[in-house]
């Protein structure tokens, strides 16, 4: 993991984390670390986090995502920026 956002993103009043990564400069007999899509984890209000479901969040932040930023957008819409090697900017909404 490269990158970390910690933010109330479900509306609950509970910080949650959201963080990504992936690694392609291995040399070639090591392999590249790229097996995460991102992951939401979910604060429970007393120091713990659960990982929400891929499928529930629709979150899925491939590549190597170096960077994780949380913006305001219009009307204090909630969006994150997130940067990656060699890629352009994606900016994501985060819908609650």
């Amino acid at each position: 993991m490269n990158a970390t956002v910690a933010a109330d993103f479900d509306g609950d009043g509970h910080l949650d984390l959201l963080i990504a990564g992936n690694f392609y400069g291995e040399p070639p007999m090591l392999g590249r670390y790229d097996a995460s899509y991102g992951l939401l984890l979910r604060g429970t209000g007393d120091g713990r986090f659960t990982p929400a479901d891929i499928e529930a969040t629709n979150l899925v932040l491939q590549g190597q995502v170096q960077h994780l930023a949380l913006l305001r957008g219009p009307h204090g819409a909630k969006l994150i920026a997130v940067a990656r090697n060699n890629d352009k900017l994606e900016i994501l909404q985060v819908k609650q």
